[in-house]
């Protein structure tokens, strides 16, 4: 039996710049079904732990025990965890770090590579954005494209982006 100690990201570069124009991309309707959600603002290093999402039918791989000895794993018992990443400003190359325990030994799992990054730029204000749900034409008028309105800003621990 497996059991995970942590997930947390890990920046190996970030850089000053500023995007010259943007997409939004909304999946729109018929969303995923439940899993655990992690959020982690680069910029700041806050990291939160958000628990089961509430939408979505129920998953029985969306796991809701902490990590430890309690969040096990195995090759019958999976875990659907989500990561979502935000970014304030600038180009960050990242990876997230998985630490979790094996036959006795601690054990870490990076995906991304300092070689071979997942990236995110942030730094919105000021930059031509562009939307669309997935399917549909790209649009540069928002209203028209999400109804539902714009997805949640990411901030810091005093509700800023900075």
């Amino acid at each position: 039996m497996n059991y995970s100690l942590s997930v947390r990201p890990v920046i190996f570069a970030h850089h000053d710049v500023s995007p010259s124009w943007g997409l939004e991309a909304d999946p729109g309707c018929g969303g995923p079904s439940q899993v655990r959600l992690l959020k982690v603002v680069l910029d700041t290093g806050l990291f939160t732990d958000e628990g089961l999402t509430q939408g979505g039918p129920d998953n029985p791989n969306a796991r809701a025990e902490p990590f430890g000895t309690s969040f096990t794993v195995s090759s019958r018992e999976a875990a659907d965890i989500q990561v979502d990443v935000f970014a304030c400003s600038g180009l960050y190359e990242f990876g997230v770090k998985i630490e979790y325990v094996s036959a006795g030994q601690t054990r870490t799992m990076t995906i991304g590579a300092p070689e071979n990054p997942l990236r995110i730029i942030g730094g919105w204000r000021g930059v031509e954005r562009f939307y669309s749900q997935y399917g549909s034409p790209v649009s540069r008028n928002r209203a028209a494209e999400f109804p539902r309105g714009v997805p949640s800003v990411p901030t810091n621990a005093n509700g800023v982006c900075r």
